[in-house]
């Protein structure tokens, strides 16, 4: 706000100066083309008449309106917040001179101040608490992707649909306002990318030693492929037929335990982009169609890959339905496959990996069922939202217009500005080189570097076509539905039937959201919080009903605040009380607790069972390298148990890390040198250990 307050002041300033220069004098009229200060001699004015009236002043300029942007990360949205300690910004510089022209813009054009409010906890509990209390705490709000199913459900958010002249008319524009979802617009897009989503990304240098891939002792390239419009769902299939003849066996470079596939991925991203590829979507401008008759096809042809072993997606065990979170992309990285679909910024790292090793990576859109002609507007890749903004209720239709014209103005100037045009869109075509190379794309290949460059810069529709994430529906429809009928989990049949078994499962969720939103009622959605005040410990024999659970017991509500936790709330069926060690999990303590709107919190903590009647003391070590603290660090701040200890045990072997306490009395943090901290350790039954550690302050 620094800089805002210093501007106001010289405007002040350069007004009382204008004043003092005499009352004849007056302001040019404000406008985008300022007229010359001197006239030319042929057209000079004639001198003031000295009896005639004071010329009339220019009416002070109305003094800017002010609107809110919200967001769960001021340093790196709003271009005047500077580091407390640093005074530094949050963005790079060539983002902040950006900022700073797309802000100017928006005051000079709209007369509007842009000032940003952090989020003082979760998105979705700032919202809901402000909207609630009739103080909203923004006018449009910056949502984090995945937050805006609960947001919805909270029916904290305005219909959009009233401003859609704002935006429509000027595809520079329309991208920003999404489609609607159950019939009203709620979403603004701000990010425009040339990739949104997991792309389909594949080893160069594996598919050039194919012999089976080549025409006329020449490689034929998926992008080559793509660019007769020969990129099909069959035409893929067998070309990962090839690829699995010549590399089936032969071991990885890194892990030669692991054999080289021809395509790993993860199946909820590539069932997307099979969907989107097929013209439908799980959740998108229509609706829910994952039980359209092309989705059906999609994970059909999804599963056949799978069974033909040309395809394999990793996940956390063969009893699992939920893949190993970004593990592909570390495989593919590793040289284990010669596909895959991986999250955008991993992608570097693994083409790096891939250029230490002299390889080389490419990209090329998901293909096309057989049906569909390659020009056909029905095939497209999957964009999915990520962030989004949206406008709060309780803001007047005034206020809300402003911010969205501000909103429109200031991402517009953004990218405008990042693609040196005058158009927004330019920015896909005009940053598609630098950024297709950092990311590590071999645009330079001299077979089809520029064909990789083309796909790059147009990938990804610059507006969402994917909206089951926002929604909150996205995992429970593709592991419950699709996982589960591929890999056959739980008696469950193929997707054909598995769809028309259990849509309504996600019919429902989405039914619910529906209805808090026609409810026409601000809805407290979030469970409330349940945590241990400390570690749980018992000895050995205890009465269950005659010993105070909730001691170490709180709870809280985002509305309601505290909740109180009585022994109507505590299951402790499943513990052994007679037999001493670690009870959690299953055998843990279950606590549950609920908020006035209903809301139900479950939550399970472990229950150390110990023997009352030790009188042997514990044991402590340290680690056998201690880490160096640099000059001036906080001592509230170093973590002694995770990075100074190695084990403390009491005599039953029972982790008692957690009772450490560290006597600083002689620790000089502002010094270089070597200072003794005594640790102690005291176990379950009140014995104590202690062992003194060298800290090295560097």
């Amino acid at each position: 706000m620094l800089k805002k307050c210093l501007a106001a002041a010289m405007a002040l300033l350069l007004a009382l100066s204008a004043a003092a220069c005499g009352a004849n004098k007056t302001n040019p009229p404000a406008s985008s083309t300022t007229a010359p200060t001197t006239a030319p001699a042929e057209s000079a004015a004639p001198a003031a008449d000295p009896t005639a009236a004071p010329a009339d002043q220019t009416a002070p300029a109305e003094p800017p309106k002010v609107v809110t942007f919200g967001t769960h990360w001021v340093a790196g949205d709003d271009p005047s917040y500077r580091d407390e300690v640093t005074g530094e910004s949050g963005m790079s510089p060539e983002n902040l001179r950006i900022a700073e022209i797309a802000e100017k813009k928006v005051l000079d054009e709209l007369n509007i101040d842009i000032q940003w409010a952090m989020f003082s906890s979760d998105t979705r509990e700032d919202i809901l608490r402000s909207v609630l209390a009739n103080d909203p705490v923004c006018d449009i709000a910056l949502l984090w992707g995945g937050s805006q199913g609960t947001i919805l459900g909270q029916n904290v958010m305005q219909d959009l649909t009233p401003y859609k002249d704002i935006f429509e008319g000027d595809p520079d524009t329309e991208w920003m306002f999404m489609a609607p979802v159950f019939g009203k617009n709620y979403f603004l897009s701000y990010e425009l990318a040339q990739i949104h989503t997991w792309p389909l990304v594949f080893n160069i240098s594996y598919i050039e030693a194919v012999d089976a891939l080549k025409e006329n002792g020449e490689t034929v390239y998926p992008t080559t492929l793509y660019k007769r419009g020969e990129w099909t769902w069959s035409v893929f299939k067998d070309y990962l037929t090839k690829i699995n003849a010549y590399y089936s066996g032969k071991p990885a470079p890194v892990r030669p335990e692991q054999t080289i596939k021809p395509y790993q991925t993860d199946y909820r991203y590539t069932s997307d982009a099979l969907f989107h590829s097929a013209g439908t979507a799980l959740y998108g401008k229509d609706g829910l169609t994952m039980n359209s008759p092309e989705a059906i096809s999609a994970i059909e042809y999804l599963d056949d890959l799978m069974s033909s072993d040309l395809l394999v997606s990793v996940r956390y065990g063969d009893d699992s339905v939920v893949p190993g979170w970004t593990w592909n992309a570390g495989d593919f990285g590793n040289g284990e496959t010669v596909f895959t679909d991986m999250t955008p910024w991993l992608v570097n790292s693994a083409s790096s990996a891939l250029t230490a090793r002299g390889e080389s990576m490419g990209l090329v859109p998901f293909p096309r069922p057989d049906s569909l002609p390659a020009d056909s507007p029905l095939y497209e890749q999957v964009s999915r939202s990520g962030n989004t903004f949206c406008a709060l209720k309780g803001v007047s239709e005034e206020q809300t217009r402003l911010a969205l014209e501000a909103f429109k103005l200031y991402y517009g100037t953004i990218y405008r500005q990042k693609a040196n045009s005058d158009k927004a869109l330019d920015f896909l075509e005009t940053t598609a080189e630098d950024n297709a190379f950092a990311d590590g794309y071999d645009i330079f290949h001299e077979k089809i570097g520029a064909d990789i460059l083309e796909i790059y810069s147009t990938y990804s529709p610059a507006s969402a076509n994917e909206y089951s994430d926002i929604l909150g529906i996205a995992d429970a429809a593709r592991e419950n539905l699709i996982g589960q009928s591929i890999y056959g989990l739980d008696g469950s049949p193929k997707y054909a039937v598995n769809v028309a078994q259990k849509l309504s499962t996600i019919e429902e969720l989405l039914s619910g959201t529906e209805s808090a939103i026609a409810s026409g009622k601000v809805t407290d959605n979030i469970q409330p919080g349940i945590s241990s005040t400390g570690t749980i410990a018992v000895p050995q024999g205890t009465d269950p009903k005659s010993f105070d659970f909730t001691q170490f017991l709180s709870a809280t509500d985002n509305i309601d605040g505290a909740l109180a936790i009585s022994a109507s709330n505590i299951d402790y069926a499943s513990i052994d009380f007679g037999t001493i060690g670690k009870q959690e999990g299953g055998n843990g303590l279950h606590v549950s607790v609920k908020d006035s709107s209903g809301n139900e919190k479950k939550s399970d903590f472990a229950v150390f069972v110990y023997d009352g009647a030790n009188s042997t003391p514990p044991t402590v070590a340290a680690k056998a390298e201690l880490p160096e603290i640099a000059v001036d660090t906080a001592a509230a701040d170093i973590d002694w148990k995770a990075n100074y200890i190695d084990t403390a045990i009491d005599k039953d072997g029972l982790d008692i890390k957690d009772s450490l306490s560290a006597d600083l009395s002689e620790l000089d943090v502002t010094t270089p040198g070597e200072y003794p901290v005594a640790i102690t350790v005291t176990d379950f039954a009140g014995n104590t250990a202690q062992i003194e550690i060298t800290v090295v302050v560097k």
